[in-house]
């Protein structure tokens, strides 16, 4: 069995009216995607804008909450990563760190928007109106840190 490799991911989204930022699943069939069950978790404010280092044990990291991720899009494969999140925010950005631990790693696109969903990734998707849960942003980073966003 290969050793499992680790890989860290921060994001940093810069400018988002925070008050209105809300997170949806994205589903262009009107039919549920699921019957799981809707999960909250609560984001917390920082008080001053942090350094982007990709370090899951830093100090402000340690009062955000972790959560893994248990719902994927696609077909079920023999093998599912181990993913784990922590989110929080501050007056301008937006932060995400990634825990993922996965036999297979694979990092091949290294230019930004460049074809990121065939590495090893994550993404985050979120719709900042309410009213239009459809008129989402889609953000990706593969393991060598390389991203994607699109709306």
């Amino acid at each position: 069995m290969p050793e499992l490799s680790t890989c860290y991911h921060q994001l940093m989204i810069i400018t988002l009216i925070l008050s209105l930022l809300n997170f949806y699943p994205v589903n262009p069939d009107p039919k549920p995607m699921n019957t799981a069950p809707v999960v909250s978790y609560d984001v917390l404010k920082l008080e001053s804008p942090m350094k982007p280092d990709g370090n899951w044990n830093k100090a402000q990291w340690q009062h955000s909450k972790e959560i893994e991720i248990t719902q994927r899009m696609g077909p079920v494969t023999s093998f599912t990563p181990t993913v784990r999140a922590k989110m929080m925010y501050d007056d301008q950005f937006v932060y995400i760190i990634f825990k993922v631990q996965d036999h297979y790693v694979r990092s091949i696109a290294n230019t930004i928007n460049g074809r990121i969903w065939e590495d090893s990734c994550v993404e985050f998707f979120f719709a900042p109106d309410v009213q239009k849960p459809l008129a989402y942003f889609n953000l990706e980073i593969n393991c060598g840190g390389f991203p994607l966003f699109h709306f």
